[in-house]
């Protein structure tokens, strides 16, 4: 079972990235409302009004959404890959 489990979450873990990335204060509802319908971790960063998103998307969304966040005012933009993704 355990085992499974594991193997799974491995598969799944190679079809998604995450993706990691800076936003103003002024533009983060609109960058938001533009992300997949995930729930992304968003942090403030201290002393600034700059936020800091990370979410997990497929692999072919963040193809198309890197240069979308970018033109959106994104900055920092930051994939790296998923070893494990248990759900």
């Amino acid at each position: 079972e355990n085992l499974a489990f594991l193997l799974t979450g491995s598969v799944e873990g190679r079809k998604n990235v995450m993706l990691m990335m800076h936003v103003s204060q002024d533009k983060l509802q609109k960058i938001l409302k533009n992300l997949p319908e995930t729930h992304p971790t968003i942090k403030k960063i201290t002393g600034e009004s700059i936020y800091d998103i990370m979410l997990s998307v497929k692999n072919e969304e963040a193809r198309i959404l890197i240069p979308k966040l970018k033109k959106m005012g994104c900055t920092e933009i930051v994939e790296f890959p998923i070893n494990t993704l248990s759900k």
